[in-house]
């Protein structure tokens, strides 16, 4: 994991997992919940081989952005994932994302 503070300042964007990166925003650091949702989000890319993972994650994104007519980040599977673990410590069993479809 290298952390690499580049994202300019958002109140949407905290971090960005791109692997083998974690982009923060400047002048801000990462909290350990945050860590932790963006190691979910590097596993989760492992487990996909990393490039099929953005494929699914932008093709689930736009989906689910058409169907509702609203940005639909928080209801992506990847994320749902993420933000259901982050307080854990540790364990996180193999393509959990899944029963978040």
């Amino acid at each position: 994991m290298i952390v690499i503070k580049i994202l300019p300042r958002n109140k949407r964007i905290a971090a960005m997992a791109i692997f083998p990166f974690i982009l923060i925003t400047k002048g801000s650091l990462l909290s350990d919940r945050i860590r932790r949702h963006e190691m979910i989000h590097f596993r989760q890319q492992l487990e996909m081989l990393i490039l099929p993972f953005y494929l699914w994650y932008i093709l689930e994104w736009l989906i689910r952005t058409i169907a509702t007519g609203k940005d639909s980040y928080r209801s992506i599977s990847f994320e749902k994932e993420a933000y259901a673990n982050e307080h854990i410590i540790g364990y996180r069993k193999w393509f959990g994302w899944i029963k978040y479809l």
